[in-house]
């Protein structure tokens, strides 16, 4: 993706993630607008006032915005907040439609009120963020978690249905970034600089990756459930253990059975009781040491035969094709 030159709307980028990624496109080049709530915090870039969760305001902001910048061609919407909820106390519902209302929703409206636009300029992009605990379950904050969840599918469908229009879908997904809220409450967070640091180095590869994840966010992005919430497997059924049949090896002397008249024998004379395998038609197959019945006269070794006194009793097949030949019968 070609970062300068290009006039972009950042909406949710009045702190942390979203400024620190407006001052960057804007030192590439490129002509930024910084879009939220309040802006009186935002120095040396065009601002404007929006709010997500208001769909008037976000009608006023959009007509402002292409009024003054018609060649729009670089929207980023990433408004969001994070709530803490108490999920026995019935009163989280009211923060739980807060994070929906502005995370979700406010994402759908944002990308629903310049889709039209984009569409117009022939080559766009569209970038949306969700965050690595989009990929797995964030129990202090769920409906956050859900929330941005929402935002990754509904960034995989806009993708699926713009392909073949001239707009790009790009998904970013960062980790715990130490920003001002964050740096003191999560010390592991990846540090703002180094973070945007990876993603200009991602979001300027060509081609441009669809999902533009750190090194950090890899972990959250291909996370796997914890072993301690799967469903335990049920234990394995027994093995039924058949004691070991143990049969007598034949005496030598039963080669004499199955020695030729004359052939060469194990230690290469002739009319000895042991014969050879190979005059036999006995020979090894594989790597078990058995001998097996050759095709030339189909004997087999004693040892391999069934005791005298053991009766076998016909298998599941056989009882099945002795019961189709007695149905035949006349």
């Amino acid at each position: 993706m070609d970062i300068s030159g290009r006039t972009v709307l950042i909406v949710g980028g009045t702190s942390g993630i979203g400024l620190g990624l407006a001052r960057r496109l804007a030192a590439a080049g490129s002509d930024v607008i910084v879009g939220g709530r309040t802006t009186g915090t935002v120095d040396h870039l065009k601002t404007i006032t929006i709010d997500v969760s208001d769909p008037d305001s976000i009608r006023r902001a959009r007509d402002e915005v292409l009024t003054k910048h018609s060649d729009l061609d670089l929207l980023v919407t990433m408004s969001g907040v994070m709530l803490v909820e108490d999920l026995r106390d019935p009163a989280h519902l009211t923060d739980a439609e807060t994070t929906i209302s502005v995370n979700l929703l406010g994402t759908i409206r944002v990308i629903d009120a310049f889709t039209p636009h984009l569409l117009r300029q022939g080559r766009s992009d569209i970038i949306t963020v969700t965050s690595g605990i989009a990929f797995l379950p964030f129990p202090l904050m769920p409906t956050y978690a859900a929330s941005k969840a929402g935002v990754h599918a509904y960034t995989e469908s806009l993708r699926a249905q713009l392909a073949g229009t001239g707009v790009e879908v790009t998904e970013l997904v960062p980790p715990a970034v130490a920003t001002a809220g964050q740096a003191k409450a999560n010390p592991a967070a990846q540090p703002l600089e180094g973070f945007l640091d990876e993603v200009i180095e991602l979001i300027t590869a060509t081609p441009t990756p669809n999902e533009i994840v750190v090194r950090a966010a890899l972990p959250h992005r291909w996370a796997e459930p914890r072993r301690h919430l799967r469903r335990p497997r049920r234990a394995p059924l027994p093995v039924p253990q058949h004691p070991a049949r143990t049969l007598t090896p034949p005496p030598l002397t039963e080669w004499a059975r199955f020695a030729a008249p004359s052939g060469p024998t194990r230690t290469g004379s002739t009319g000895s009781a042991t014969p050879h395998p190979a005059a036999t038609g006995l020979h090894r197959r594989g790597p078990h040491p058995r001998w097996w019945p050759s095709r030339r006269n189909g004997t087999c070794h004693p040892r391999h035969a069934a005791p005298a006194d053991e009766v076998r009793k016909p298998g599941r097949a056989t009882r099945a094709v002795e019961s189709i030949i007695a149905l035949a019968k006349p």
